[in-house]
């Protein structure tokens, strides 16, 4: 059986889109478990709060924990930079755009990814 055959944690088509156009982005899939679970992992700068908040309250079903800030220096320019990230709940439904968007761990562009591209209204 392949994971995503089983609907338990279907993940609705508005979700979905907006999962694949954070994945076209700065949007990551990590790989949970030998049983290719996956999670969504959104990371954005402070002067994109807003619109993590926006992606946060999108899936908000999907997630466990509020968003996080996290700061640190960077030590190129020693300066202290602010971020803001969130991680959804470990799903199976996940793993199906895992194996579409990652080879070998590595984010790819799948060849089919005209088909999965409709407008987000």
């Amino acid at each position: 059986m392949i994971p995503w055959e089983d609907d338990f944690d279907k993940i609705p088509k508005k979700q979905e889109e907006l999962i694949i156009g954070s994945l076209l982005g700065d949007g990551r899939l990590e790989c949970r478990s030998l049983a290719k679970t996956a999670r969504l992992r959104i990371h954005h700068a402070d002067s994109q709060k807003d619109y993590l908040f926006w992606k946060f309250k999108q899936l908000q079903n999907l997630v466990k924990t509020n968003p996080k800030r996290h700061e640190y220096v960077d030590k190129r320019y020693y300066t202290k930079v602010v971020s803001w990230y969130f991680h959804t709940k470990t799903l199976v439904s996940l793993s199906k755009l895992y194996c579409l968007f990652y080879i070998n761990g590595k984010k790819v562009l799948p060849e089919n990814i005209g088909a999965m591209l409709t407008p987000f209204i």
